[in-house]
C-alpha cells in the first residue's frame, strides 16, 4: 500500500476504493513524467509527460531497457537507480541528475514492493532544463551586473533587512581594504571589529542605515572616510528596497566628492578674493545678465544707490532710472554700441533707493555669453565742484567788472563832486548878492537844488565804489529794523504786506547803521517794484552756518571763510529775475526800468563790500526773489 490513509467509516472506505480504482488514470494525468521499471530493467509503463520529455513514440520506450532509454548505454551504469535499489536492497528513494538530448533531467526512483519482495521502481523524471537555463541566465546577469558595479568608481553596497552585506562592488572592497570572502553576511558592527581602522566609519554607517530604514525613503548625508592617511568625503545615498510592500534590504551608494569639495573650496576662495577686490574698489561695479537682470554688485555700488545686495539682485536695470523714458533712451543707445564696439561710456541721471536723483558716469563692457559689466561713478561732487568753479569764475569776472566800474565811478564822482562844490558855493554867494533883482533868487534856488540832488547821486556813486569813508560801530540789527519799521512801511503800496521775522538772541554786527538802513530801504524799494499788484515782503534775521559751496554762489564775499554769519534777508513774491540777469542787476548802468538807471542795487553791493560781507541772490521767474546779506558776527 502506498502511504497511509484513514478509512474507518464508510465515506473513507469509498474514497480509498475510488483512489485505487482511478490510480492509474491519475498517474497518466499528473504533470510529472513517470515510468514504472521492473527488476529486469525493462520499462513496463509510462505516462504521456514522459513521452513528451524524451520526444520518442511510446513503442520505442515500452519494454525497452531503461539504461538504453535513460542513459544511452548497453548495460546498466553504476548510477542506474534501479540497479542501486536492487544491489542495496534499500527501500529508500534514490535520485540522480542526467543529461538526455541536451535536457537537464533529475530522476528519482521509489521502490515498489509486495510483501517485502522488490518488484521494481516508479521513476519520477523532472525536466530541469528551464531551471538550468534560468540559473545560467541569472549567473550571466549577475556576472554582468557585478562587472558593471565593479567598473563603477562609487561605493555600492546592498544589505539585507538585517543589514548584512549581500553585495559589494570592487570600489567598496578597495576602499575598506576587504578581501573577497570576508564580508559576505556581516553587519557593519561586525566589520568594525575586524577592521578597527574603520571602526568609527562602520559604526556611523550602521547608525545612519537604521535611520534610513526608519525613514522608509531616500536619505542623504556626507560621511568622512580615512583612506591611506587622508580623509575622503563621500556623498552617501541610502535607499530602502521594497518588493510587494515587503522590505528586501538597503541599497547604499557613496560618491567620493573630495575633488569636488576641493574645487569648491578653491572656487570659494577665489570668489572671496574677487569679492574682497570688488568691495575694495572706489568705483561701483554691477554685473547684468543678457536679459538685463542684475546678478552681482559690489559694496561701492550699494553705497551709491542705497540698496542692500539682496534688494537689487535679480531686478531689471530700469529700477535705477528716474522713469521708463530715460531707461528706454539709454538702452536704445547702449545696446547697439555694446554689440558693435563691445563697450559703451556715458553720463546718465540715476535714481537712488530713497528716490533722490544724481548724475552717474558709467562704462560698460560686454562679457562673452554672460551679459555686461558696468563700472559706475557718482559724479555729484565732481559736478558740484565744476559748478562751483563756473560760479566762482563768473563771480570773479563780475567782481573784476564791478571793480573796474567802481574805480571809474569813484574817480568820476570825486571830480564831479569837486565841480559841484564850486558851482554850489558860487550859486549860494550869488544868491546873497542878487536879493534885490526880481526873479534872480528863484533861478539860483533851482540851480542850488539841482546841485544838491547831484551831490546825492555822487554819494550813491561813492557808496558803490566803496570809497566812501564810514565809521564802524557795533549795533543790533534787530533793533535797527524795529526803529525803521515805520519808515519801511511808508515805502509800501496798498496791497503789499510787510512781515518781520527777527531771530531772538541775534549777535551784534559791526558797521555803519545808516548805510545798512540804506541797504534795507533800497532792497525794499526793489521788492515793491517787483510786486505788480498785491504781495508780501518778508524781512528776516537769523544766524546761519555757511559752507564754501554756498559762498561760491555769492555776488560779493565769495572769498570769505565758511562758518557762522548773521543773515539779513529781504524776500518778495513778485515776478522774479531770470537767472541770466541776476549778476547784471548790480551793474550801475543796467536797469529793468523803462527810464533811468538802477543805482539802488549798485549802492547795496558797494555797502556790503565796504562792510566785508557777502551778498547772495535767489530768484525764480514768477515765484519771487530773496536777497541775503551775510555779516560776520561780533564776539561779545
Amino acid at each position: 500500500m502506498l502511504g497511509k490513509m484513514s478509512h474507518r467509516d464508510r465515506k473513507g472506505e469509498e474514497l480509498w476504493l475510488a483512489f485505487k480504482k482511478n490510480f492509474e488514470r491519475m498517474l497518466e494525468l499528473t504533470p510529472w513524467a513517470l515510468a514504472l521499471i521492473d527488476t529486469d530493467y525493462r520499462i513496463r509503463w509510462i505516462n504521456p509527460e514522459l513521452i513528451r520529455i524524451f520526444e520518442r513514440p511510446e513503442e520505442e520506450v515500452l519494454e525497452r531497457p531503461c539504461y538504453e532509454v535513460f542513459h544511452g548505454t548497453q548495460a546498466p551504469p553504476e548510477n542506474c537507480l534501479i540497479r542501486q535499489i536492487i544491489l542495496s536492497k534499500d527501500p529508500e528513494p534514490k535520485c540522480l541528475h542526467e543529461t538526455v538530448k541536451d535536457k537537464k533531467l533529475k530522476i528519482c526512483a521509489v521502490p515498489v514492493e509486495d510483501e517485502g519482495n522488490l518488484l521494481g521502481a516508479l521513476h519520477f523524471v523532472f525536466d530541469l532544463s528551464k531551471v538550468h537555463q534560468l540559473r545560467k541566465d541569472l549567473i550571466e546577469k549577475e556576472t554582468i551586473l557585478q562587472s558593471l558595479l565593479d567598473a563603477y568608481p562609487d561605493i555600492i553596497i546592498f544589505k539585507d533587512r538585517e543589514l548584512r552585506w549581500k553585495l559589494a562592488n570592487k570600489a567598496t572592497l578597495e576602499t575598506f581594504n576587504l578581501s573577497e570572502d570576508e564580508w559576505q553576511g556581516l553587519t557593519d558592527l561586525e566589520l568594525a571589529e575586524r577592521h578597527p581602522e574603520f571602526r568609527e566609519v562602520f559604526q556611523y554607517c550602521h547608525l545612519t542605515d537604521r535611520m534610513a530604514l526608519k525613514k522608509k525613503g531616500l536619505s542623504r548625508s556626507l560621511e568622512e572616510v580615512p583612506i591611506k592617511g587622508e580623509t575622503r568625503i563621500y556623498d552617501v545615498v541610502k535607499i530602502p528596497v521594497y518588493r510587494d510592500g515587503q522590505l528586501q534590504g538597503l541599497l547604499v551608494i557613496g560618491h567620493d566628492i573630495t575633488p569636488l569639495k576641493r574645487t569648491h573650496l578653491k572656487i570659494k576662495e577665489y570668489a572671496n578674493r574677487l569679492r574682497t577686490l570688488l568691495d575694495g574698489l572706489p568705483l561701483g561695479v554691477i554685473f547684468v545678465s543678457p536679459e538685463g537682470r542684475i546678478f552681482e554688485v559690489n559694496r561701492k555700488f550699494c553705497e551709491i544707490y542705497g540698496y542692500r545686495p539682496e534688494e537689487i539682485i535679480g531686478k531689471k536695470g530700469d529700477i535705477l532710472f528716474p522713469d521708463q523714458e530715460t531707461w528706454k533712451t539709454f538702452t536704445r543707445e547702449m545696446l547697439p554700441a555694446i554689440a558693435e564696439k563691445g563697450s559703451y561710456e556715458t553720463e546718465v541721471l540715476q535714481k537712488r533707493k530713497d528716490g533722490s536723483l544724481f548724475p552717474l558716469r558709467a562704462l560698460g563692457r560686454r562679457l562673452e555669453n554672460r551679459g555686461r559689466i558696468w563700472i559706475v561713478e557718482d559724479v555729484t561732487t565732481q559736478k558740484e565742484i565744476e559748478q562751483r568753479a563756473k560760479q566762482l569764475e563768473k563771480s570773479l569776472e563780475q567782481a573784476r567788472r564791478l571793480e573796474s566800474l567802481a574805480i571809474l565811478t569813484g574817480a568820476v564822482a570825486h571830480d564831479f563832486n569837486n565841480l559841484l562844490t564850486i558851482i554850489l558855493g558860487r550859486a549860494q554867494l550869488l544868491n546873497q548878492k542878487v536879493a534885490h533883482v526880481p526873479g534872480a533868487q528863484r533861478d539860483l534856488q533851482i540851480i542850488i537844488e539841482a546841485c544838491e540832488r547831484a551831490q546825492d547821486l555822487v554819494q550813491q556813486m561813492l557808496t558803490f565804489s566803496g570809497h566812501q569813508i564810514t565809521e564802524a560801530v557795533t549795533f543790533d540789527l534787530n533793533q535797527l529794523l524795529k526803529q525803521r519799521q515805520k519808515v519801511i512801511k511808508e515805502l509800501l503800496r496798498p496791497g503789499i504786506e510787510l512781515e518781520l521775522d527777527l531771530s531772538p538772541d541775534l549777535p551784534p554786527v559791526s558797521g555803519d547803521p545808516s548805510k545798512i538802513e540804506q541797504v534795507i530801504i533800497n532792497l525794499v524799494k526793489n521788492a515793491v517794484e517787483a510786486i505788480e499788484k498785491q504781495g508780501k515782503i518778508r524781512i528776516s534775521t537769523s544766524v546761519v552756518e555757511v559752507t564754501q559751496a554756498e559762498l561760491s554762489r555769492a555776488i560779493v564775499g565769495y572769498d570769505l571763510p565758511d562758518g557762522d554769519y548773521v543773515a539779513l534777508s529781504v524776500e518778495d513774491n513778485g515776478r522774479g529775475i531770470p537767472e541770466e540777469k541776476i549778476h547784471q542787476i548790480f551793474d550801475p548802468f543796467f536797469s529793468t526800468k523803462e527810464f533811468g538807471r538802477g543805482l539802488g542795487l549798485a549802492s547795496v553791493l558797494g555797502i556790503v563790500r565796504a562792510h566785508r560781507g557777502a551778498l547772495l541772490v535767489e530768484s525764480k521767474p514768477g515765484q519771487g526773489t530773496r536777497f541775503t546779506i551775510l555779516f560776520p558776527p561780533v564776539s561779545p
